[in-house]
């Protein structure tokens, strides 16, 4: 059989599939899905988190940098901005709003800055750089206890971003003893990316910030499936920072922690900017054309490729009541159509 008539039975294995899909997804539940907790918002309110949720919330965030701070590098040539990253978070007690701040100092947190987590692949794993080493400078600047401390260490590493250095010397103490590091900086788009407390299976960005929610975490258990997420997710980040903007979005942008060279937690700022960026109904076929051309590229160039069409396909299974993540990326025929010959070999 040639490579057309095999791209033709694909496609027409793909039409029964959808309509299938179609037919059960009413009443189709996620397969193989954990339920994720809901965690109180950062207002608070309700009652205060506890240890188990708040390192949980630390794990996902570590986890999405895992995946996704190779694609944001292989992105950068088509963002607005790419600053250098040492790809490391940080983080102490006085990071984290009231409410949350007795569950950090149960996990140890305290007014010294720690490193809460280090991107696989970053300059600061690759220097050496372990989650819960204390950090004593950065680029020679103490770390001083203290409430802004945080800021200040992650501004340090901004400023040598900034200032054209490949790398920043960073001092940090673990079992007892002081270690000398010289962690090397590395482009990447400037975008923070962010769990986001929701059963339900969804991503979304705002052009600067992309959330994942704990639902969504969930249901891509395979890392590789997480990288078709975000490589996706990114895709529309690039599309809404190439669009008009207006002043108040440029404003909100100034907003944008100065620690996105560092790896930062998100901002309240941005939690609020994610919170109304959420998607409220489908992107246009043209839309999810051009997102899956880049989502490929990224895929590609970081190894994840093989796994984004059976993804898309997949996803079509959960329940559409309770899962927006499918609603707002259908699954259109001309779609299916360009994704099945993308992925077949020719």
């Amino acid at each position: 059989m040639n490579p057309q008539e095999l791209r033709m039975r694909a496609r027409s294995q793909v039409c029964a599939m959808v309509l299938t899909v179609a037919v059960l997804s009413t009443a189709c539940a996620i397969p193989g899905v954990r339920k994720a907790p809901l965690v109180p918002d950062l207002s608070g309110a309700g009652d205060p988190p506890s240890a188990g949720l708040l390192q949980q919330q630390l794990t996902d965030d570590a986890r999405l940098d895992n995946v996704g701070l190779s694609l944001l590098r292989a992105a950068k040539s088509q963002c607005t901005e790419s600053p250098r990253r040492a790809g490391f978070r940080l983080a102490n007690n006085p990071t984290f709003t009231k409410p949350w701040q007795l569950a950090a100092t149960t996990l140890g947190f305290t007014d010294t800055v720690q490193v809460v987590s280090v991107a696989k692949g970053s300059g600061a794993d690759r220097a050496g750089v372990r989650a819960a080493d204390r950090i004593v400078s950065i680029d020679g600047v103490p770390a001083t206890p203290g409430g802004r401390i945080v800021q200040s260490m992650r501004a340090r590493v901004a400023a040598a971003a900034a200032s054209g250095a490949p790398s920043v010397g960073v001092v940090v103490r673990r079992d007892g003893k002081e270690l000398a590091l010289t962690v090397p900086l590395d482009s990447s788009c400037a975008m923070t990316l962010m769990s986001w407390r929701d059963d339900a299976p969804n991503a979304w960005s705002d052009g600067r910030t992309i959330a994942v929610t704990t639902g969504m975490l969930a249901y891509v258990s395979a890392d590789d499936d997480l990288a078709v997420v975000l490589a996706h997710e990114i895709a529309h980040a690039i599309m809404r920072q190439s669009a008009p903007r207006s002043g108040r979005d440029r404003l909100l942008d100034a907003t944008v922690d100065v620690a996105t060279a560092a790896v930062a937690f998100a901002t309240d700022d941005q939690w609020l900017r994610m919170k109304s960026a959420r998607p409220e109904g489908p992107f246009s076929d043209a839309d999810e054309q051009r997102a899956d051309d880049l989502t490929r590229q990224l895929l590609v160039q970081t190894g994840h490729a093989a796994t984004s069409h059976d993804f898309w396909r997949r996803l079509q299974l959960l329940d559409p009541s309770s899962a927006p993540y499918p609603r707002n990326h259908p699954l259109s025929m001309p779609r299916i159509i360009r994704m099945d010959d993308r992925s077949t070999p020719r």
